[in-house]
């Protein structure tokens, strides 16, 4: 009798804790909503952004002036003696005209890298939607299942007390009494580890949607109230049927998945820049260099021009020192001279097609890959429809359950008017309605759930008429 006493206060200490919990708070999904844009996942997508913007602002800008700058200082010795014979100064400027290959191809890839990013972070938002959902449905569940094992706990009472009368009576073995009493034992502790799970399933959503800590019980009086599992809101259902809208076919998903997955679109940039490199291959790189220079024996001035740069220089040097007297003798420079140099770079390479080969390999293992990709995608998009068609015949099959349980529950009433019904009868059918309607409040939740989850994986948020978007 000590034990079954001991059960009993740990149930109604355990039914005090709940009265707590269930006046703390309430909260909806339009909370946890609200919520989805500081979420780690998007905030962090957020900040790639705006790092691959800087780097497309970066490469798509002007490169500007280049200045080199050469001073110069000159000693000889026409008389055995290394003297001081004069210094000078020489200075270009580089104006480009247009952009290199290598930074047109870094231009690319930026913008590339940029339009990646945005990608990831439409599906950052997705991501963080259905994790969201995903954890508020299990807390929401896990609340649920509680009132489920206080029903049960009742249940098993109503048994542990009919079986001791009857024990003392002598009209059952001492064994049915053992038996009883550890099924209340049981249910009992399934209670409180309910309550412990609905607190674990509190505190992941609470950290995964950014809620300050202040909700979450852990500040006021919660360390003076002697509560080891902490209050927690109490969690209000879902209209499911304002999620479930038009159910789109798997050939809507595909094609927009294909347009929309940031998987699809960085394998699609391998494949062009894999095609890219075989247009920069050349067997023969020509550049043209003429150059114009007139000089006087102090100064000169040069204009050039660079082909495969793209640059126009304009370069100029002065003498800012000269020893007259070691400069005097030998051969004077003329006093005005214009030079024109026509410069031609030329590289030939032998291993030209060879590498052109090998570019053009490596694109069509690019495009292969590509295929693949599109291939998984496809039938993971499938699969996912095919869980939301089994989500929907359970869905069904609970709710064919519901409508047995309440039939059960007229058969009941009619025999509860005559008597013929005991409190334990009553307990059992409660707990059979508390467990056929949590599992149609299951039911339903996975349903929407892989509803989500399909439309996440081809990123078609817009598909169906939920825009996914930053709102901060």
């Amino acid at each position: 009798m000590n034990r079954s006493l001991l059960l009993l206060v740990v149930w109604i200490f355990s039914t005090s804790l709940y009265s707590q919990v269930k006046t703390y708070e309430t909260l909806t999904w339009q909370d946890i909503e609200s919520q989805i844009y500081r979420h780690e996942t998007v905030q962090q997508a957020l900040i790639v952004k705006n790092v691959k913007a800087a780097q497309y602002a970066t490469e798509a800008g002007w490169k500007g002036l280049k200045i080199n700058v050469n001073p110069s200082l000159q000693y000889s010795d026409p008389e055995g003696t290394l003297a001081y014979t004069q210094s000078a100064v020489g200075a270009e400027l580089s104006f480009p005209l247009g952009i290199t290959q290598e930074e047109k191809e870094k231009k690319i890839q930026a913008f590339e890298a940029l339009d990646l990013s945005d990608k990831e972070l439409r599906a950052s938002y997705g991501q963080a939607y259905l994790e969201l959902f995903s954890l508020f449905t299990s807390a929401f569940l896990a609340q649920e299942s509680v009132t489920v094992a206080e029903a049960e706990l009742e249940l098993y009472r109503l048994k542990a007390s009919v079986t001791r009368q009857k024990v003392s009576q002598g009209l059952a073995p001492v064994s049915d009494q053992t038996d009883a009493e550890s099924e209340f034992q049981a249910a009992a502790e399934k209670l409180i580890q309910t309550r412990l799970d609905l607190r674990l399933a509190w505190l992941n959503l609470a950290y995964a949607a950014n809620l300050p800590i202040s909700r979450m019980g852990m500040m006021g009086g919660q360390s003076s109230s002697g509560d080891p599992v902490g209050s927690v809101p109490r969690f209000e259902g879902l209209d499911v049927s304002a999620f479930l809208k038009e159910v789109p076919q798997p050939g809507r998903l595909m094609t927009a998945a294909k347009s929309n997955s940031p998987i699809i679109l960085a394998q699609q940039q391998k494949l062009e820049k894999a095609k890219r490199a075989i247009t920069y291959q050349a067997t023969t790189n020509f550049d043209f260099l003429p150059k114009f220079t007139y000089a006087t024996p102090d100064n000169s001035v040069s204009l050039g021009f660079n082909t495969q740069s793209g640059s126009v220089t304009l370069g100029s040097s002065w003498t800012l020192y000269k020893n007259e007297k070691l400069s005097s003798g030998g051969s004077q420079p003329p006093d005005h001279s214009f030079t024109i140099f026509l410069g031609i770079s030329a590289s030939l390479s032998g291993e030209g097609e060879k590498e052109k080969q090998a570019l053009q390999e490596a694109a069509l293992l690019e495009e292969k890959r590509l295929l693949s990709l599109q291939q998984s995608l496809d039938l993971l998009i499938r699969s996912k429809y095919a869980s939301y068609l089994k989500a929907r015949d359970s869905v069904a099959e609970a709710e064919r359950m519901v409508e047995a349980a309440k039939s059960d529950s007229e058969v009941l009433q009619t025999r509860s008017r005559i008597g013929q019904i005991s409190p334990e009868d009553e307990a059992a059918h409660r707990v059979l309605m508390e467990r056929t309607t949590f599992n149609l409040k299951k039911a339903r939740l996975n349903l929407a759930q892989a509803y989500l989850s399909m439309i996440q994986t081809a990123n078609a948020w817009d598909l169906i008429g939920r825009p996914l978007e930053n709102k901060q």
